[in-house]
């Protein structure tokens, strides 16, 4: 970073350009001429129309051309240096600020949190209605042990924080690569011998249990492995019959009496009836905005819904399965114009097992429903599109559904739109 870029004769001309530029009083240009050669620890505020804005330990604020590459708030060491006349800052070290606690759920998710409350023994009466929709979609037959690359792609997708928890438990650096911790995983003592998922489940979970890691973190890991080795969820103690007698906020007793009567009408698997997916959409994210059942997701939620906005990981209780990301923005009509419609856009984000990775973009506007499917075969979908849109039509006087393939290399998670400008589903 160069604050003066001009060519200066002597340390006390360049002092004095910094002073006649950056307002500084004269204590602040005697402790930069006796910084000099010496390190400094300053603060990047961000990057101004003139270059990057530095806080000095002293509290007052430079600008320094050029860009720095870190994120705002930054603690930077550097050392201040002169060459060839010209004032130079070094940087030695940075320090990316800490994650704001309000940001937590967003960065490491928020759908092993909420999985993890569902299987305690003994889950709030609140959730009982969830749980009873985790266990009827949950119900799966027994898994074989996974392979080595099954493993492997899932750990990494895991946040850091999980993964290096996961490496302890295994005995392994949390530098370790996911293939590594992979094959430390079917590595495990007699690992060749057990012949189902539960059986290394089981020899796992006993791992947990010695590693030493508090509570917390060791419950997300089990609950993750349950998922990952396709295991049933537990039948909670004294939990049998969870159907809550003076109702729940979460789910109604309506909205269960329609996913049984939909069940009743069909011999297909629960995960492939729709309102079994619609009920358990809606009581994940009753429960992750409720700030008595979810306080660390709720205040995140509560502010996003100020701007129009709201970013769900919303779990999904069966073996191997990704968490669905749900984003949603609203238009208002006087950011429109006043004679326009309220527009609402969603993107879900979805693994499924015949399509792969899946975006699906929805925008709806007065009666008009535009629908974009985006996924890695979409050769499989374009036969029933047309089937789509008929059933659309049952909702929106005008349908418009494209089905189009998602592009090559790695697809970003819906994470990306949060930390970002307004996302617009459709383009």
């Amino acid at each position: 970073m160069n604050p003066v870029t001009s060519a200066l004769s002597s340390v006390t001309a360049l002092t004095q350009t910094l002073l006649l530029r950056q307002g500084l009083p004269a204590g602040d240009v005697e402790a930069l001429v006796k910084a000099m050669g010496q390190e400094l620890a300053v603060k990047y505020l961000g990057q101004g129309a003139e270059g990057a804005e530095l806080e000095l330990p002293g509290g007052r604020i430079i600008t320094a051309q050029g860009e720095v590459p870190f994120s705002e708030g930054t603690q930077l060491r550097v050392r201040v240096a002169s060459e060839n006349g010209t004032l130079k800052l070094q940087t030695l070290e940075a320090k990316p600020p800490a994650t704001p606690n309000l940001l937590a759920p967003l960065l490491q998710g928020e759908a092993a949190s909420l999985i993890a409350q569902l299987q305690q023994p003994s889950p709030a009466l609140e959730l009982a209605p969830l749980v009873q929709l985790m266990r009827l979609m949950a119900a799966a037959p027994e898994a074989a042990p996974p392979t080595l690359e099954t493993l492997t792609q899932a750990i990494a997708a895991l946040p850091k924080d999980m993964a290096a928890s996961l490496a302890r438990v295994l005995g392994g650096e949390v530098t370790e690569s996911p293939a590594a911790l992979a094959q430390r995983i079917l590595g495990a003592k007699d690992a060749l011998l057990v012949a189902t998922a539960t059986e290394l489940l089981t020899r796992l979970q006993l791992l947990l249990k010695q590693s030493g890691l508090a509570p917390e973190p060791r419950a997300v890991i089990d609950t993750w492995l349950q998922s990952l080795l396709g295991r049933k969820a537990p039948e909670a103690s004294g939990a049998r019959d969870l159907l809550p007698s003076q109702g729940s906020r979460i789910l109604s007793g309506a909205d269960l009496a329609k996913v049984s009567a939909a069940l009743g009408k069909t011999t297909a698997p629960p995960l492939q009836v729709p309102d079994v997916w619609e009920a358990w959409i809606k009581g994940a994210v009753r429960t992750l905005a409720d700030p008595e059942l979810a306080p660390r997701e709720a205040p995140f939620h509560a502010i996003q819904a100020k701007e129009n906005t709201a970013f769900f990981e919303i779990p999904v209780p069966w073996a191997g399965g990704k968490p669905l990301q749900l984003w949603v923005e609203k238009d208002a009509p006087e950011a429109r114009g006043s004679d326009s419609d309220s527009v609402t856009r969603v993107l879900l984000g979805l693994s499924l097992t015949r399509l792969g990775e899946t975006r699906v973009g929805l925008q709806r506007s007065g009666s008009a429903l535009a629908v974009r499917i985006w996924t890695e075969h979409p050769e499989l979908l374009e036969a029933q599109q047309r089937e789509i849109e008929q059933e659309l039509q049952e909702i929106a006087a005008t349908v418009d559904v494209r089905v189009l393939p998602l592009g090559p290399g790695p697809v970003p998670e819906l994470r990306a739109v949060v930390v970002g400008a307004s996302w617009h589903a459709l383009g």
